[in-house]
Parts: structure tokens; C-alpha cells; sequence
């Protein structure tokens, strides 16, 4: 595993902070690991969500059709 420093806006940080405080995530580490995997993997969540929609419009279209 690497190792990552960053610098926050002082209002980010105490977001951050709080969020932790609320119990959203167990650490500041979470908090990065976890935003960091969801940035990179958002990508791929909107592609399968769009040939999701795509098969239903699809599916709907044979329904019309078959009708």
C-alpha cells in the first residue's frame, strides 16, 4: 500500500472531520481511501448505468412492439 499526503482547505478538513465525527467513516484515512475508490470507479458506474437504462428502453420497445 502507498502512502499519500494532501493538503485541505482549512473548511474541507473540518467537513471531513465532522463527517467522521458523525460516523460516516472510522478515520481521516477512510475518508480518502473511500473517495479516492469512488472517484476512480464513477466512470465505470455511469457506463453500466447507462446500458442499464438502454436495455429497459430496449425491453420496452419489444413490449410496444409486441403488442
Amino acid at each position: 500500500m502507498k502512502s499519500v499526503t494532501v493538503q485541505l482547505p482549512d473548511r474541507l478538513f473540518e467537513l471531513a472531520e465532522q463527517a467522521i465525527r458523525d460516523g460516516y467513516f472510522a478515520s481521516m484515512d477512510d475518508l480518502v481511501r473511500i473517495s479516492v475508490m469512488n472517484f476512480v470507479r464513477r466512470p465505470m458506474l455511469d457506463r453500466l448505468a447507462e446500458h442499464q437504462l438502454e436495455d429497459l428502453a430496449a425491453a420496452e420497445e419489444r413490449l410496444r412492439n409486441a403488442s
